[in-house]
């Protein structure tokens, strides 16, 4: 019933409002020119505008929500000159039935939609929500460049959010929520009054019965051993986001109803709700061109140099968090974002063009362009120990050879390179040492540990490049330790760490202006390399393991300890020099700290005769005589020592494919000590020491060893 009631159609609009402005400013001035005639001595300022604003709230369901809302920006044209006569009186009352000439629509609806899960007994542990937005804007041309048209322009969001809470779903089974649940001591409260001997009796078989049952329901060791770590997965989240946006230049027809003319036919109801037009260019001059097939759409002004323009972008983010056991938490994380930006002209050609008469073969699409970007997690661990930084380059470089084989057996190629010294080493027609295709999987493979010849491969690089699938990236903690019988004595928090986080970055892609799809295998002429598709600066792939293990420790004596230890790689390869930097970082961190309470500076004398003052019990420190604090503890205040160490060492090396070049281009080892103790003399005043030391070793002859030495005393004077 629930269920039914939450799909409930409500058939009539929450709200609707209308309101409207019209405002008009006239001014009209005269200049007394001495023997002027008047037309040339008065001056006339029109300006008549009609605003009108549209919303709309319906829920159309319980969960379904629709909001509508639109602006139209009108103007009244007005005669020139005075308005003096009849005839021009009634054409402004013309231009007003006619609601004006629109300047600018614009309306835009959202639609939210929450899935009725929770009315689902089994399925309310998922909470989802879907939203659809959309918008459409229609720009009227200046009047004196009416010819180049209009335009027009939607768009559209789209995001589905997704969180399921597992933990929810095991305790609808009683037993599983106790082992989920954490174990509780059972006590019984003493009944007032003296008991007889059969009262007591009584109260024995009791409890027996209740500990009987209580034995029953609980699940055994046993159990929570094999059933607990079955129900690892705790929460789920995941957010998809696409955007999408178009803009169309030279749009002849007005705008009249919702932004659509022609019975409501033109742009259609797919533009003005924000759904894509198909503009790609693998579909040009076909059926399905949008902009080919709505041709007479198009201004015919050759002038026309405003581009079309098209953009996408794509995210997903997906979250889980994982507990095999109590206090030991692992969470995990997959990104990907993409975005493309197309553009292009599509326009009269005036070289096909013969006459007033405008047909569909004269309009072309030119200068298509794409420009976008791409970001993945990855992994790459396999290879970030591996320290023979040398051998794994000259993996990258061997694995070359392998991809060009498979390309070529993949696109029927047996004929050698065009340039001979790259036949000689086998590489086939149109891939060769630095064709893109080729550099990308052997780069991939080298750096991932994966077989050259299990690794994907295609021709146009970069469709098996974006299809590639996020990989997880976590983070461990487990904070157990201190809860431990034989430990919570000693400790008060005992904390492990441990996180990778890696991504592999594509900063930019665009077409590749020389590639076409007609002839995919026309050649470079430097390089003999058939063209790709798109060009590609670099790829980068970043990783750490921040920190590889990190330990935090808090003892119950006020003592805190902690380590980390790191490391990261970073590589960036670039298919413009065909040179790699490799960077890797590896990093230890020791802190220590510990406060001593009630510490006595041996400077810090006490007034004569009060350390003698015997102190009445429970008094706490204080004096019999007067009840202020005695002059030793005035005198005591808190010292907090610190220390801290860390050991970095980063460098930077270049490798130059074919080159056998590989130099450090930069690099440090830098050693950091800080020791340091305050001292809380009272509320206002404190006393810092502190010594900080960091001595750094270049790791390239053009620098030198450079050493920081700093020490001193600060005092903290704070007023109330």
């Amino acid at each position: 019933l629930g269920l039914l009631t939450e799909f409930n159609f409500n058939p009539l609009p929450n709200s609707f409002t209308f309101s409207t402005l019209m405002d008009r400013t006239f001014t009209e001035t005269k200049y007394r020119f001495t023997g002027a005639a008047p037309e040339y001595t008065t001056f006339y300022n029109k300006w008549w505008t009609w605003d009108r604003n549209y919303n709309l709230n319906w829920d159309l369901a319980k969960g379904l929500k629709f909001n509508f809302n639109a602006v139209n920006l009108a103007v009244i044209d007005e005669p020139e000159g005075a308005i003096d006569t009849d005839i021009k009186r009634q054409e402004i009352w013309e231009n007003i039935k006619g609601f004006g000439r629109n300047k600018n629509y614009a309306h835009n609806f959202t639609l939210n939609y929450t899935l009725p899960f929770k009315m689902i007994p089994f399925l309310d542990w998922i909470n989802s929500r879907a939203t659809y937005n959309a918008n459409y804007t229609w720009s009227a041309a200046a009047l004196n460049t009416q010819s180049l048209g209009n335009v027009i322009q939607n768009g559209q969001d789209r995001t589905i959010n997704v969180d399921m809470d597992f933990v929810k779903f095991y305790n609808k089974s009683d037993y599983l929520k106790k082992i989920n649940g954490k174990s509780r001591s059972r006590t019984i409260s003493p009944r007032n009054g003296s008991r007889t001997p059969g009262d007591k009796k009584q109260q024995g078989q009791d409890k027996e019965e209740e500990d009987k049952k209580d034995k029953d329901k609980e699940p055994g060791i046993a159990a929570k051993v094999i059933l607990r770590p079955l129900m690892i997965i705790r929460k789920i989240r995941v957010n998809f986001s696409e955007n999408f946006a178009t803009v169309v230049p030279g749009y002849l027809p007005r705008t009249e109803y919702l932004g659509l003319t022609d019975r409501f036919q033109t742009p259609g109801w797919q533009f003005v709700s924000g759904l894509q037009p198909n503009i790609r260019s693998t579909d040009y001059y076909t059926s399905n061109d949008w902009l080919y097939s709505n041709w007479q759409w198009i201004t015919p002004d050759v002038l026309l140099n405003q581009q079309v323009t098209q953009s996408y972008s794509q995210d997903i983010d997906a979250r889980a968090t994982l507990e095999p056991f109590n206090d030991f938490k692992i969470e995990v994380e997959a990104r990907r974002s993409y975005s493309n930006f197309h553009s292009e002209d599509f326009r009269r050609n005036d070289l096909i063009s013969t006459g007033s008469d405008r047909f569909q073969e004269e309009y072309e699409h030119l200068n298509a362009r794409d420009v976008g970007s791409y970001t993945i997690t990855y992994f790459a661990m396999n290879t970030l120990f591996d320290d023979n930084i040398r051998a794994m380059f000259q993996t990258f470089e061997s694995n070359r050879s392998v991809i060009a084989d498979r390309l070529a057996i993949e696109e029927g190629i047996v004929t050698p390179h065009s340039d001979s010294a790259q036949a000689a080493q086998g590489f086939p027609l149109g891939y060769g040492r630095v064709q893109q295709s080729v550099l990308i999987p052997a780069f991939l493979a080298a750096y991932t540990g994966q077989d050259a010849n299990q690794v994907a491969v295609n021709a146009d690089d970069t469709k098996e490049l974006f299809k590639t699938i996020p990989r997880p990236n976590w983070r461990l903690t487990y904070n157990g330790l201190s809860k431990l019988k034989f430990l919570k004595d000693i400790f008060q928090s005992f904390n492990i760490t441990h996180g990778y986080k890696s991504t592999l970055t594509v900063n930019t892609f665009q077409t590749e202006l020389l590639f076409s799809s007609n002839d995919p295998t026309r050649e470079n002429p430097e390089t003999g390399d058939f063209y790709s598709r798109f060009e590609i600066p670099d790829i980068v792939i970043t990783e750490a393991l921040s920190p590889l293990i990190g330990v935090d420790v808090k003892t119950q004596n006020g003592m805190s300890l902690r380590a980390e230890a790191k490391r990261s790689r970073n590589l960036q390869m670039s298919f413009v020099d065909n040179g790699l930097n490799e960077t890797k970082t590896s990093e230890f961190v020791l802190g220590f700290g510990y406060r001593i309470k009630g510490f006595k500076l041996p400077f810090m004398k006490s007034v004569p005769g009060d350390d003698d003052k015997p102190l009445t019990p429970g008094s706490g420190g204080r004096s019999s005589r007067g009840g202020g604090l005695s002059s030793s503890n005035r005198n005591n205040g808190d010292l907090d020592i610190s220390f801290d160490f860390s050991l970095r060492d980063d460098v930077t090396w270049r490798h130059l494919l074919d080159a056998d070049v590989l130099e450090p281009t930069r690099g440090t080892r830098a050693i950091t000590i800080s020791p340091a103790a305050e001292y809380q003399l009272n509320k206002q005043l404190s006393l810092r020491f502190f010594f900080d030391y960091r001595r750094t070793i270049p790791k390239v002859s053009q620098s030198f060893p450079i050493t920081n030495t700093q020490a001193g005393i600060t005092v903290r004077f704070t007023l109330n």
